[in-house]
């Protein structure tokens, strides 16, 4: 299987002729979260984008094309989905905390306070540049339950496992080989659902350099001087859910007959 290795693995590259759902089933390929609402539906949705298109709409992931909030009777999901992105995105997209809100809030524990019971519940992403120290290493992108009643918080069952783990894993085998360094910002990624399978994982894994290759398949730490479980996480739920991308080998040799390589450079010299 071809992986993509690169930091920017989450970007879409978008033409004119690709729709919002285009976008966002892209986007979602490797997504464990929305896996896990399909697998609660009564109807088998045999992809993401018919369970996209049928059970929600644009607006669920922040990109409504009339800039609505909520979904309401006026709305034609259908329409909304076959807008082009770039005429409604001409720079992009790349606000994932709204993005992922609804998504990670309906698949994420507490559900509910388990203080007062109240289901009145916000998602609270930690705010940009906070980190949460937690012993010598940092943690980013965690996510958090507010509720509206009592204003208890939580953490996200799913980021309290992984910082148990990482922390662990850290205090029990340290070594220049891990990729777990002292003071460095663990990313955790957005898909909640695909960081506990993770971790899960890696949590059943006796052999430890095997954990150390599972948990920084790009050497991001040495790079970025962080560890970004959100590829890590990424790389792992393509080789468990089979997921396989195409590659440039699999292009035609005849989209290529008709380019002269003289066209490409201003002073080519045959």
């Amino acid at each position: 299987m071809e992986k993509r290795k690169d930091k920017d693995k989450f970007s879409v590259n978008t033409s004119n002729k690709e729709t919002i759902l285009d976008f966002v089933e892209r986007k979602l390929s490797e997504n464990a979260s929305i896996r896990e609402l399909m697998k609660d539906e009564f109807v088998r949705f045999t992809s993401i984008r018919d369970f996209l298109y049928f059970k929600f709409c644009p607006g669920y992931f922040g990109m409504c094309p009339n800039s609505k909030n909520k979904k309401d009777k006026m709305c034609n999901p259908a329409n909304c989905w076959e807008r082009r992105f770039a005429a409604l995105f001409p720079h992009g997209f790349d606000n994932d905390y709204i993005f992922y809100y609804n998504l990670v809030k309906d698949t994420i524990t507490p559900s509910i306070c388990y203080s007062c019971g109240s289901s009145s519940v916000e998602l609270e992403w930690q705010d940009e540049g906070y980190l949460a120290k937690i012993g010598l290493i940092n943690f980013a992108d965690i996510a958090y339950v507010r509720c509206n009643s009592c204003k208890k918080k939580y953490m996200s069952h799913a980021d309290n496992f992984a910082i148990e783990f990482i922390v662990k894993l850290f205090l029990a085998k340290p070594s220049k080989r891990s990729p777990i360094k002292p003071g460095q910002t663990v990313v955790l990624p957005k898909d909640k659902v695909g960081l506990e399978i993770f971790i899960k994982h890696l949590n059943e894994t006796k052999d430890i350099k095997t954990v150390w290759q599972k948990l920084d398949p790009f050497s991001v730490a040495n790079q970025f001087e962080e560890l970004d479980l959100s590829l890590a996480t990424s790389d792992f739920l393509c080789d468990y859910y089979n997921i396989d991308y195409s590659t440039e080998d699999d292009i035609p040799l005849e989209d290529f007959e008709d380019i002269d390589i003289k066209d490409l450079f201003d002073d080519f010299e045959e």
